[in-house]
């Protein structure tokens, strides 16, 4: 029983975000997440699918559970920060750029590490 609380088949890691089944074989080839052979049949590590679920923003799972937790509790989009800003996503690039803080790349979209930002916020006076 062990292996079923820590393996998921491919199609049940599928299914979780609603996906078909050549849309869950190509994921599980993509190497975000672990993947074993039991028996000549591929299961995803659980865990490791956990982790890659809490750093993305691409996938949803289809309980509701809300994606990219611990992606927002590292990083800002530029959203986020215009929203902070009280300017458009377009111009919290801009600043983020001027200002030299580097986007991390996640799922082809640009987030900004708030440790950078909160710095810089601290060290300026224009925006409040």
């Amino acid at each position: 029983m062990k292996e079923q609380e820590e393996f998921i088949s491919v199609l049940e890691m599928g299914r979780r975000l609603g996906l078909k089944k050549v849309e869950s074989y190509w994921l599980a080839h993509k190497g975000f997440f672990t993947i074993v052979k039991v028996a000549g049949v591929m299961r995803v590590d659980l865990k490791s699918f956990e982790r890659w679920y809490a750093g993305q923003v691409k996938y949803q799972k289809v309980n509701g559970e809300s994606l990219g937790k611990r992606l927002r509790r590292q990083s800002y989009s530029a959203k986020d920060i215009g929203e902070m800003l009280g300017v458009s996503e377009t111009t919290a690039y801009q600043i983020m750029n001027k200002a030299g803080i580097q986007p991390v790349l996640v799922d082809y979209w640009k987030r900004f590490p708030k440790k950078d930002f909160d710095k810089w916020y601290r060290s300026q006076s224009r925006y409040r």
